[in-house]
C-alpha cells in the first residue's frame, strides 16, 4: 500500500475524516462531491446519495432485516433513520467521527463509533439479530485475506440465526478498459480482481490509502464459506449491482431451518440458474449406501455426504427437499410437503430415475405403484 504524504507537503489533501465531513455538510445544506481515487490512478465522483431516499434494491436488503440491527459503516444513517421510523431497534455503527455525528444530527438514537471488533469488546457480542452493509459496504470486506475476519468480527455481533445483509457490485459486468486493465494487474499480483486500493478525497481532506474488495456473488461465497457463512438469498440488478443475505452454515438461518434455504439463483462461476438451484461438482451429495429403491431417503442436512440438496420435483407427487429438514412427513399424490422435509415412507417412496448415476442428484420422484 502507498504511503500517504504529509499534510504539510505543499499540494497534497490533508488526513483527515473527508466522508464525515461530506456527510455534516449535506444536513447543513452544503452538499459537494466526493472523490473515489485508486492507486492507478483512476478517479471517480461517488455517485451514492448519502442523505437520499433508498433505491429498489437497497429496500430490498432492508425488508431482509429481522429483529435487533447493527448497521455497519452506517454513514450518514439513511438506513437506520428508515428502520427506527418503522419501529425496529438499530444502532448505527460507523468509524468516522463525522458520520456519527452525522447520525445523531438525523435523530438516530443508538449510535456508536468504532469498528465491528471494537463493538463486540464492549458488550455488544451476540446482541443482534441482523447486520446491514447497505452502500456496497460488502466492500469492507477489503481483501482475499482481510474477508473472514472482518466476517468473523460482523458475526460476533449477532445472536444464532443472524444473517449479514449487504450490497456490492459484480466487479466482471463492465466493458470499462481501465477496469478491466486494473483487474489484470490484479490477477498478476496474486489478488482478486475486483480488489481496489483507494482513497477518498472531499475538498482539501483525504483519507489514508485503504483496501476496498468488490467481489463477484461467487468470490463472496468462496469467502464466506471458510468461516462458516453462505449465501442464502441473493438479488440481482439493477445492472452489475446485487444485494445478499448470508446465513450462516449449520445454523438456523431466516426460514427456521438449519442452515436456512440456499438462494434458488446462485450459482458460482458467474452463471445464472433460473428457478433451481445449482451446485458445483464437488458439492452434489451422493445418496447413502444402503438407499433402496422405494426406501428412504436420508437427510437433508446441507453439504454432507448421504444427503439430499435443492428442491426435487416430481410429477404428482410434488415432495420439495430443502436442506436442513429434521423432520418426516408422509405426503400423498398431489400435495406438497412443508418446507424442511422430509422422510418418505415406504409406502410411498421414491423411485430413482431410470438413468440416475451413482455420486449425482435424484432427478425426480416417482408414481407409488397402485
Amino acid at each position: 500500500m502507498q504511503a500517504f504524504p504529509s499534510r504539510d507537503q505543499p499540494g497534497q489533501p490533508a488526513l483527515g475524516d473527508p466522508i464525515g465531513q461530506a456527510f455534516l455538510d449535506a444536513q447543513a445544506g452544503r452538499p459537494e462531491p466526493l472523490v473515489v481515487e485508486r492507486d492507478d490512478g483512476f478517479i471517480a465522483v461517488d455517485a451514492i446519495g448519502y442523505l437520499d431516499a433508498l433505491d429498489e434494491r437497497d429496500l430490498w436488503a432492508v425488508g431482509q432485516l429481522a429483529g435487533r440491527v447493527v448497521d455497519v459503516g452506517a454513514g450518514a444513517g439513511r438506513a437506520a433513520h428508515l428502520l427506527q421510523e418503522r419501529g425496529q431497534q438499530v444502532t448505527a455503527l460507523d468509524t468516522s467521527p463525522g458520520a456519527v455525528r452525522a447520525c445523531r444530527q438525523r435523530g438516530i438514537g443508538d449510535v456508536y463509533l468504532g469498528s465491528p471488533r471494537q463493538a463486540a469488546a464492549d458488550g455488544m457480542a451476540a446482541g443482534f439479530d441482523s447486520a446491514l452493509l447497505l452502500g456496497n459496504n460488502i466492500g469492507l470486506l477489503a481483501s482475499r485475506e482481510a474477508a473472514g475476519p472482518f466476517l468473523a468480527d460482523v458475526g460476533a455481533l449477532l445472536r444464532p440465526g443472524g444473517v449479514i445483509v449487504g450490497t456490492a457490485s459484480d466487479p466482471y459486468q463492465t466493458g470499462n478498459r481501465a477496469h478491466l486493465d486494473y483487474h489484470e494487474r490484479n490477477r498478476e499480483r496474486g489478488r482478486l480482481p475486483g480488489h481496489a486500493t483507494i482513497r477518498v478525497r472531499y475538498q482539501r481532506l483525504a483519507t489514508g490509502w485503504f483496501d476496498w474488495l468488490i467481489p463477484s456473488p461467487g468470490e463472496l461465497e468462496e469467502l464466506a464459506r471458510p468461516v462458516g457463512w453462505q449465501i442464502t438469498d441473493l438479488r440481482r440488478g439493477p445492472g452489475p449491482q446485487y444485494a445478499v443475505v448470508l446465513g450462516r452454515i449449520g445454523g438456523l438461518g431466516r426460514l427456521g431451518h438449519p442452515g436456512g434455504r440456499p438462494a434458488a439463483d446462485y450459482v458460482t462461476h458467474r452463471q445464472h440458474a433460473h428457478h433451481l438451484l445449482a451446485l458445483d461438482h464437488h458439492e452434489v451429495p451422493e445418496a447413502a449406501p444402503d438407499h433402496r429403491c422405494r426406501g428412504v431417503l436420508h437427510g437433508p442436512v446441507p453439504r454432507r455426504e448421504h444427503d439430499v440438496l435443492g428442491a426435487v420435483p416430481g410429477g404428482d407427487l410434488n415432495v420439495g427437499a430443502f436442506p436442513g429438514g429434521d423432520r418426516q412427513q408422509q405426503v400423498s399424490l398431489g400435495e406438497d410437503a412443508d418446507p424442511g422435509v422430509v422422510r418418505v415412507h415406504d409406502d410411498r417412496g421414491s423411485d430413482l430415475a431410470r438413468r440416475h448415476h451413482p455420486r449425482r442428484l435424484t432427478q425426480r420422484v416417482g408414481r407409488p405403484d397402485g
